[in-house]
């Protein structure tokens, strides 16, 4: 499947949250934790390299979430870290990673840009985890938080 994922990536956004071995994949958008990111490094470089992950499976992009630390977005020109959004006393993280891809994918689909991917994705995620359970965000929750900055 990871071979099969490579040639469509070279045409359309490809984007993969793998949670085991995320370095086994090529040519598409990585979206690892930081946890995952530093294990992947450490089986391939013995080290912590995360622009060496970058180099390693070939990707256009690389974001690391950082959970309330926000998300190091990789790519061709460079790291650039993107603050995560301040939430007081959350609720439930759970979902919050599937959160953050949902958005960010979509925002990189539509203007190509990694940070403002992540940007979207932790506004989306800190919608989230204030609500039980594997919460959503929808527009006017979006809307309303983006306005609150």
């Amino acid at each position: 499947m990871r071979e099969a994922l490579t040639p469509i990536a070279a045409e359309k956004v490809v984007w993969v949250d793998s949670r085991v071995r995320p370095e086994h994949f090529r040519g598409v958008i990585l979206k690892p934790n930081r946890d995952e990111a530093e294990a992947a490094c450490s089986r391939v470089f013995g080290r912590v390299d995360f622009r060496g992950l970058f180099q390693h499976t070939e990707a256009p992009l690389v974001i690391v979430t950082r959970g309330d630390e926000g998300a190091l977005v990789i790519d061709k020109d460079g790291e650039t870290m993107v603050s995560g959004r301040s939430v007081e006393k959350p609720v439930d993280i759970c979902g919050a990673g599937d959160s953050f891809s949902a958005g960010a994918a979509m925002t990189l689909a539509v203007t190509g840009s990694g940070v403002e991917a992540a940007r979207f994705g932790n506004l989306v995620a800190s919608i989230t985890i204030m609500k039980k359970g594997t919460g959503t965000a929808s527009p006017d929750e979006v809307l309303a938080a983006d306005e609150r900055g």
